[in-house]
């Protein structure tokens, strides 16, 4: 909660998860992700696996779950879908505040963020099932995310 304030003012909610508590909080969250999403101009940041993968791997992705495809399926047909891929974070808030401070050139990984073109959630109403429309978002994630590897993996 306290990084959730500092971070993001409150924002970063409703949290998905993918342990025991999603049986009864995931439902919750999804609704007022739904509610959310009925306001104009809304913005909506989404991870299509649940949550973050936190590996070494920034390439290799969790498996995905339906629910953004839920949410598409439901969405008003002109709402904007902006598929990204973010590389370069760390899994510690503490570490990644701490690399703001040292001197250039000594900050780690930069944090790189790849856009793929925008999308209507028209685009995904012909489909039923909402696994396969979080597949089909995902693919243009990993095709970021392939863009990425290929500029800045190691060899």
């Amino acid at each position: 909660v306290l990084v959730n304030y500092a971070v993001a003012s409150g924002t970063m909610w409703p949290p998905i998860f993918r342990d025991d508590r999603r049986d009864t909080l995931n439902p919750i969250g999804m609704a007022q992700m739904r509610a959310v999403l009925e306001h104009q101009g809304t913005v909506l940041g989404i991870h299509p696996e649940g949550t973050r993968n936190k590996n070494a791997d920034p390439y290799q992705f969790l498996n995905i779950k339906p629910g953004v495809g839920s949410l598409l399926q439901d969405a008003h047909p002109e709402t904007i879908v902006l598929p990204f891929f973010i590389v370069g974070l760390d899994n510690s808030l503490l570490l990644q505040i701490r690399r703001n401070f040292r001197p250039k050139g000594q900050r780690g990984t930069p944090i790189r963020i790849w856009f793929g073109s925008p999308l209507k959630a028209a685009d995904f109403h012909g489909e039923r099932d909402p696994l396969k429309i979080t597949y089909s978002l995902m693919q243009r994630i990993s095709e970021l995310a392939e863009q990425d590897r290929a500029l800045n993996a190691p060899s």
